[in-house]
């Protein structure tokens, strides 16, 4: 929302204490289901409920706060541009959803709202993406790290220089995609989704109904790791597997416009769910990935990076975001790296 948090220098309003233990109580309920209902969860567990509604509230209040404050000054900046003339301006998310506002398509409560659930779901996600790149990289025993750099010193102008790393740059790395990609296909940084269910539906030939207001839990985490989409190898870390897999779907569109032939079975569309799918798709998706490869171009430029760890080795702790029980074992070895 353009606003400096500084989290990782103070966090002296303890915003990212709490929005790391609400995310702890939202695991627990998401495991105990009978919690969502709140006179079950008052009952049953008043403490915890008691330390819900209060993490709940601070964090409110924080978004609250950062919201108001921004449409005072879009309001301020508004008046300014009217009389003056300016006809058109970039406008940043936050902006975009203000300018709904005025013209009555939202609230101000509706924006805060969506403010509180973009911050929470946000939340520590770019930095584990960046991790669980790093611990695969480390642990790959391969040429993955020598393919990268490889890659990175033909697109970058100025070869090994990652001092500037543009959108066009980005976009003609096809090995560093299929790299994150692979990443967040077998360590899903949000192992789980919850949905909640509008009206009444019946699962696909199955003659089960799903009734309307049902919680969904979707096992991402597993889901990206079935065999029956990935596999027999689909626990192993594989970068090449995207990379044949574009492959394949470049051909088949080749061959269908030339022939006009229907298209071959492919892979499931939601057995890789790193952003979510559908209407409820994460929003800043592109964000995401783009900072990622930004942050790896340049650590892959500077540094090596060795682990004697087994991705196998992992113990996965559930939870909203991904979490690992034996994270004092992980560690990392990390030299700087001779440019030739």
């Amino acid at each position: 929302m353009g606003t400096p948090t500084n989290f990782t220098q103070a966090d002296d309003a303890h915003i990212a204490t709490t929005y790391k233990r609400l995310l702890e109580i939202s695991a627990i309920k998401t495991v105990k289901p009978w919690l969502q209902i709140d006179l079950l969860h008052r009952l049953l567990e008043p403490q915890l409920y008691a330390e819900a509604e209060a993490c709940n509230q601070l964090l409110v209040d924080f978004v609250a706060q950062i919201v108001q404050r921004k449409h005072r000054n879009w309001q301020l900046r508004n008046a300014i541009d009217d009389a003056e003339d300016v006809t058109w301006q970039r406008r940043i998310f936050i902006e975009q959803m203000f300018q709904l506002a005025a013209n009555g398509e939202l609230t101000l409560q509706d924006i805060e709202d969506e403010a509180q659930s973009m911050v929470l779901v946000s939340f520590e996600t770019v930095s584990n993406s960046i991790m669980i790149a790093l611990l695969c990289l480390a642990t790959h025993k391969g040429d993955c790290q020598e393919r990268l750099r490889a890659e990175i010193a033909t697109v970058l102008p100025h070869g090994n220089d990652a001092s500037y790393v543009g959108v066009e740059q980005l976009q003609q790395l096809r090995y560093l995609d299929a790299f994150v990609n692979e990443a967040l296909r077998l360590l899903a940084t949000v192992p789980m989704n919850l949905r909640h269910v509008s009206r009444d539906f019946q699962l696909a030939e199955r003659e089960a109904i799903v009734p309307q207001n049902t919680i969904i839990v979707l096992d991402t985490f597993n889901m990206q790791r079935d065999a029956a989409w990935w596999g027999d190898r689909a626990k192993q870390f594989e970068p090449q597997r995207f990379l044949q897999h574009q492959l394949a779907l470049d051909q088949e569109q080749e061959q269908h416009e030339q022939t006009d032939s229907p298209h071959s079975q492919r892979r499931h569309s939601y057995s890789f769910l790193p952003f979510s799918k559908g209407l409820r798709t994460c929003i800043g998706r592109r964000y995401s990935f783009f900072i990622m490869k930004v942050f790896l171009v340049k650590l892959l430029n500077s540094f090596e990076f060795h682990s004697d760890l087994q991705l196998d080795q992992l113990q996965f702790v559930e939870g909203i975001s991904l979490k690992f029980r034996n994270a004092d074992d992980i560690l990392f070895q990390i030299q700087p790296h001779k440019q030739t």
